[in-house]
């Protein structure tokens, strides 16, 4: 997967990137995500290729999903 195929999928550009030196043996690129208490953390080869992503956190229900719960829907 791409940079610009992460980008489509996470809603745009990250909020954070980091840029590894070039001789660093693992991952050039590290792009954070977060919306809402959740963090998605990509990590890139030099080709610009994912090499292993991970999600922190926990997605808050939205207002439909809190009222059908109140409801006990």
């Amino acid at each position: 997967m791409t940079l610009a195929e992460v980008e489509a999928l996470l809603g745009g550009p990250a909020a954070d990137s980091f840029e590894m030196p070039a001789d660093y043996p693992a991952y050039r690129w590290q792009r954070e995500w977060r919306e809402g208490g959740e963090v998605v953390v990509v990590q890139f080869f030099a080709d610009g290729r994912v090499m292993a992503a991970q999600g922190r956190g926990r997605p808050q229900p939205g207002p439909l999903a809190r009222l059908r719960a109140w409801l006990g829907w």
